[in-house]
């Protein structure tokens, strides 16, 4: 037998006890709910008709097929105009109190009902034999008190052969009076100072509850939990209000709450980075657009049975999501509901949902109508039903191995972007659109030998004629790239983070009209522009290029030292951005323009060796940094006759010292030396004394593979 009411009693003494709260009790009024009996006339519950005629013993009984399942059975045999259901209380109720019932029910019958009560307000009981848990909580009106009986009616007249199960039900009250115990000093500063009526510095629940909208109060505060929330039962809806709140770990949602709103351009918890848990109500019908965009470490989150829509982007870059459980209720999910959602490892649609589904436990989301994979996770595996991958479906997902199917014939842009832990990729044959010749590890188009989608295993195949934007990003497991000659376009980001750690070598094959990795440098160049568009630890950058492009370099780990060459006019922006180990920076003469985080977070950087007289234009777009602070413990070095300026403009004026540059500092250009896959780890003269960088003349470089270099530094 259960002990339900038992259960939900103790789970109750501890909510409260958790929130610091131990002395708010609720007072029991049903204490019976549970129909463990079979005798329904110990029960201070009954059914009566107003109407056509008078309800028998037999229309409400005991349904105990399921030893564990006891339940009343209301099985309307005919069809009466007016049906009421009446629960009888121990005593009577008083203005003021906060009430709180739960109820569980489902319908047996041919459309969903709702059961009124002037006490409780609207029940939703949906069809299709799921119990529902309805529940409600508010505070006691004038007109209510004294009241003895809480009567449901129900909305409209049942059919014929319907039948309404209930159980479980618990109705409990607690003095309206009683003051809520914050955890968070700042919560209870902003609700007294904006709902305490009677002026007593305390929010009590009857406050609290009267509450029906909480405008800018807590826009951007620093607060830190509002579990206390759940007491506002007079909200209806969050409308914006936590937009910003960075410090914010945990909320409860008050039961009555059936929608989450954007208000402008607020979503009602966009950027709160810090968030972890949400406890939405029962009630919830509408998650709305960027709700919970870039809630970055929310890892808890549950989705009621009354859950219908989930607007754009409401679960955008929620990076620390685990799991994701969609009820049979939901009908729309809107565009990048979860796009970004990179840890998600499980994807489940509960039986029953007519829109979505998770066929063959693939875990990913799928549209059911049309067959299109909405979103993927780390272990999803694309059922052979699938014809379509929608837009940004695996966005940062940590998927390890992809296989298409042959019934996939369309797959929207950046589907897979970002996917950095990707190793293997295939694609079944026979399929008509796709292909992964070769054996290569990539995704590619056929009719246009388009690259769609690379890995950290990939060997681009000769005859691929472009590679897609973001093709690559985030595969920082390659150890080498070779551009075919074939290929003739590389869109925007193609290999952005690929420069490190584990990259050592970059070519470019002869005779690629586009594209080149002259002098053997290590990096890939557009030939046109002059533009070094990918670098890693290994490369080296050749007189002749002029534009270090964005991200050329970004997270390049390895990479200790750099020299630019003189001819380099432009450094982008991020170009060597979180390069953790870069200790010393030589810029040509002729740098013209540097801009935002071109060497943001670079921890380690000790000496950058500037020859331009002229002092390089930065470019800091919303005033963002070139350097970020650690430089003011740097040494930038110029030339004598421009200390004075460098020392007045921003960012040079970051550097802990300035000083004129001397004969014997590093230079830029570097020439005779043959790179291969080793990496200079010991530098010396040629008298035999070690230095800790290359210098002007002629050095001697132990490689890590025990040989030496002759090196010519002009």
């Amino acid at each position: 037998m259960k002990r339900t009411l038992q259960l939900l009693s103790f789970i109750t003494v501890l909510l409260f006890a958790s929130s610091g709260a131990s002395a708010q009790t609720w007072k029991e009024l049903i204490t019976n709910g549970n129909f463990e009996g079979s005798d329904l006339s110990n029960y201070s519950i009954y059914v009566e008709n107003v109407g056509t005629r008078n309800l028998d013993a037999g229309d409400i009984v005991v349904d105990d097929k399921d030893a564990n399942n006891h339940c009343a059975k209301l099985s309307f045999t005919t069809s009466p105009t007016n049906t009421q259901f009446i629960i009888k209380l121990a005593e009577p109720l008083t203005a003021g109190n906060v009430i709180r019932f739960s109820m569980r029910a489902k319908l047996e019958g041919s459309k969903d009902l709702s059961i009124i009560t002037e006490e409780l307000g609207k029940l939703l009981v949906k069809t299709g034999g799921e119990w529902n848990i309805c529940t409600s909580e508010r505070v006691v009106g004038a007109e209510q008190d004294g009241c003895q009986t809480i009567t449901f009616k129900f909305n409209k007249n049942v059919k014929k052969a319907d039948i309404f199960y209930f159980d479980d039900i618990t109705l409990q009250v607690q003095d309206g009076n009683t003051p809520i115990v914050f955890a968070d000093a700042l919560v209870k500063e902003i609700c007294v100072n904006k709902w305490d009526t009677n002026k007593d510095g305390e929010l009590s629940l009857a406050e609290a509850a009267a509450v029906t909208e909480l405008g800018d109060a807590f826009y951007s505060k620093d607060i830190t939990s509002f579990d206390e929330l759940q007491y506002f039962s007079g909200l209806t809806a969050i409308n914006g209000d936590f937009y910003g709140c960075t410090s914010l770990t945990s909320i409860v949602l008050p039961s009555n709450v059936t929608e989450i709103k954007k208000n402008g351009w607020r979503g009602s918890f966009s950027w709160c980075w810090n968030l972890t848990s949400v406890s939405l109500g029962n009630k919830v019908e509408t998650i709305g657009e960027d709700a919970f965009h870039d809630c970055l470490r929310l890892s808890s989150i549950n989705f009621p049975s009354s859950l219908k829509t989930i607007e754009d982007n409401a679960f955008r870059g929620c990076i620390s999501l685990p799991t994701l459980t969609i009820p049979r209720s939901l009908e729309y999910i809107g565009n990048d509901a979860f796009s970004g959602c990179s840890g998600l490892t499980s994807i489940v649609v509960e039986a029953g949902n007519k829109y979505f589904d998770s066929r063959n436990n693939c875990n990913a989301l799928i549209r059911t109508q049309t067959n299109e994979l909405l979103l993927g996770s780390a272990n999803a595996v694309i059922p052979n039903t699938v014809t379509s991958i929608a837009e940004r479906a695996f966005v940062g997902c940590d998927i390890t191995s992809l296989t298409i199917p042959k019934s996939v014939v369309t797959i929207g842009s950046d589907a897979f972007a970002s996917c950095g832990k990707l190793n293997s990729i295939i694609v079944e044959e026979g399929n008509p659109t796709y292909d992964s010749r070769d054996n290569c590890n990539a995704l590619i188009e056929t009719a246009n030998s388009y690259l769609i989608k690379g890995s950290n295993n990939t060997i681009i195949p000769h005859g691929v004629t472009a590679i897609a934007p973001y093709a690559f990003s985030g595969c920082n497991g390659l150890t080498s790239i070779t551009i075919p000659s074939t290929v003739t376009n590389i869109g925007n980001g193609a290999f952005l983070y690929c420069s490190g750690p584990n990259l050592l070598s970059i070519k470019v094959e002869d005779g690629n009209v586009n594209f080149d990795s002259r002098n053997n440098c290590n990096a890939l160049i557009d030939t046109a522009t002059d533009s070094l568009i990918l670098g890693c630890k290994n490369a080296f950058i050749p007189v002749g290029v002029k534009i270090i492009a964005p991200y050329a370099f970004g997270y390049c780990s390895g990479l200790t030292i750099i020299r630019i060459a003189d001819s380099v006019k432009s450094i982008y922006s991020s170009a060597f951005q979180d390069c953790t180990d870069l200790a010393a920076v030589v810029i040509g003469n002729s740098l013209e323009k540097i801009e935002t985080f071109a060497f943001y977070n670079c921890p380690n950087l000790q000496n950058v060796y500037c020859y331009a007289e002229q002092v390089p234009d930065a470019h800091m777009l919303y005033e963002n940094p070139v350097f970020d602070g650690s430089i003011s413990n740097a040494t930038l070095h110029v030339p004598a006759a421009s200390i004075d300026v460098y020392r007045t403009e921003e960012p040079w004026n970051g550097f802990g010292s300035i000083v004129a540059l001397k004969d014997d500092d590093p230079k830029t250009g570097i020439t005779d030396v043959n790179q291969d896959n080793t990496t200079g780890k010991q530098y010396y003269s040629l008298d035999g004394k070690r230095m800790v960088t290359l210098q002007r003349g002629l050095n001697i470089v132990k490689l890590s593979n025990g040989t030496t270099r002759k090196v010519v530094v002009k």
